[in-house]
């Protein structure tokens, strides 16, 4: 028989995020088993069990018929709760403890006597609690089972959820930012007018082929706003940036035709409306690709010809053209409806 060493502290064990999280912590804190399809086997437990004892499971405890009950928990789409807690709590003669994550309290289902075992609810999701003597003990190591109405440990487990609170609420004050990562360097842009600007600055490669991509980055939510700044993980904003990933974007592979030239992108329309070309001129542009566009467009502003006026000209004329002459794009654009 192993002796029990005392934990210094409670660990939160992260089972899936799905319909079946309270069956399956419950079979990791009972059976020790993980994530081994415990979810059905547990609920036909319930079910048998409720169908056995139609006068407990009544239906004004259900709040459907006895029959209908058994149907919808066998369902692995609907979740399990207080009823299939003291259900599971006698089948493995145990007490399970239901540990708050909102309310700070913990809920004992006292229907065993082999033991204690500790379960966190955030609200929506469970999670077994186990004891460790550090954050780094192995699972073979951490104690699941505890001394039938031993409150000794109550208070860790309680610690244990206040602090997956404070991290919780952490997360939900977060701001996603979407910003712009230069593939030849690394460096972090805040947009494609300033990735632009730092391939015209930065020396690269020679190999750089002036690619990029969109990474997101995470901001305290607690960090004020720079002015100007608009937060990007608002619900009411639509975020994107100047790369070809983004259906939006000029530089986005969506085909328009204006007096019968066909432009592989908004941007080629675009450009090629600010200077005269003649036909070889225009068919070797419409050849360029569209990661040679952006630091096109870089060198292009530096001329003394660049006109800002022409330039807006053919970005509304480009633009209806774009998104009259693709549907499906119309569309995810009236989807859009009020948003900045």
């Amino acid at each position: 028989m192993s002796t029990f060493i005392p934990p210094n502290m409670f660990v939160r064990r992260h089972v899936p995020n799905d319909h079946e999280c309270l069956f399956t912590a419950i079979a990791y804190l009972c059976e020790g088993s993980r994530f081994n399809g415990a979810g059905q086997r547990l609920r036909k437990i319930c079910a048998d069990k409720i169908a056995s004892d139609q006068d407990t499971y009544s239906d004004a405890v259900l709040g459907k018929s006895n029959a209908a009950y058994c149907e919808w928990i066998l369902n692995p789409f609907n979740w399990g709760g207080e009823i299939e807690i003291g259900i599971l709590a006698a089948h493995f003669d145990m007490e399970i403890c239901v540990v708050s994550m909102e309310a700070f309290y913990i809920l004992p289902f006292c229907m065993g006597t082999k033991g204690r075992v500790y379960l966190l609810y955030t609200g929506q999701h469970y999670d077994p609690l186990v004891g460790v003597s550090n954050e780094d003990t192995p699972v073979t190591d951490e104690i699941r089972l505890f001394t039938i109405g031993d409150n000794t440990y109550d208070e860790m487990s309680l610690e244990c959820a206040r602090l997956h609170s404070r991290i919780a609420a952490e997360k939900a004050s977060q701001r996603t930012v979407k910003k712009i990562k230069c593939g030849g360097c690394d460096a972090i842009l805040d947009d494609a007018d300033a990735f632009q600007s730092h391939c015209g600055e930065v020396d690269h490669d020679d190999d750089f082929a002036y690619d990029c991509s969109e990474v997101e980055v995470v901001e305290q939510g607690d960090d004020p706003i720079p002015e100007g700044r608009i937060d990007l993980s608002s619900p009411d904003v639509l975020a994107f940036y100047n790369t070809a990933s983004s259906s939006f974007s000029n530089l986005h592979s969506s085909p328009i035709t204006i007096n019968g030239n066909v432009f592989p992108t908004l941007e080629h329309f675009c450009l090629s409306e600010q200077f005269h070309m003649n036909n070889e001129e225009r068919s070797n542009f419409l050849n360029t690709s569209v990661d040679s566009l952006n630091m096109l467009v870089v060198r292009l502003k530096e001329l003394e010809d660049w006109n800002n006026e022409k330039r807006e000209s053919s970005l509304r004329i480009g633009l209806e053209a774009k998104f009259t002459q693709h549907e499906s794009l119309k569309q995810e654009l009236i989807s859009t409806d009020k948003k900045t």
